[in-house]
């Protein structure tokens, strides 16, 4: 018994000596670019509404959105001429957008556009169905509302 206790902790030895000599992973560069980061910028108008614009970033061959800057069009919405509001699959009696600040030290209000035929949503209610909720009965059935923009 005490020759196998003796080779384990040899053979235990023998690895963490191979790990300190090999190394147990790829080094990190942690060295900053020589070349300062550019930003190029572009704003872009939805062709439904020429009101509702927002500034993109373009960074590493990527757009980005910077939130809070501009309404976001997130699904394609008509108004009717009966005043109700479609998407491509559902039609709704109301367009609610709900503002307000979120918890938790936020220093912006929020806006979250809804259709809906649900006549009013609260703030708290509107946030957390368009996403930041991991509650599935916080979220609207399709038939009841659906975000349609967001700032």
């Amino acid at each position: 018994m005490k020759k196998e206790a003796i080779c384990i902790v040899n053979a235990c030895f023998a690895f963490f000596i191979i790990l300190l000599l090999v190394g147990c992973g790829s080094r990190i560069d942690y060295s900053l670019p020589a070349n300062p980061i550019e930003f190029n910028t572009g704003t872009f108008i939805n062709p439904n509404n020429q009101d509702d614009d927002y500034i993109s970033i373009e960074y590493n061959g990527r757009t980005y959105i910077p939130y809070g800057t501009k309404l976001i069009t997130l699904v394609r919405h008509y108004e009717m001429t009966d005043g109700t509001w479609k998407t491509d699959s559902n039609t709704y009696k109301y367009r609610l957008e709900i503002t307000g600040r979120m918890g938790g030290g936020a220093v912006k209000d929020s806006t979250f556009v809804y259709l809906s035929n649900v006549e009013e949503i609260s703030f708290e209610r509107a946030y957390m169905a368009a996403g930041l909720s991991s509650n599935m009965d916080d979220y609207f059935d399709p038939s009841e509302a659906v975000l349609v923009a967001m700032k």
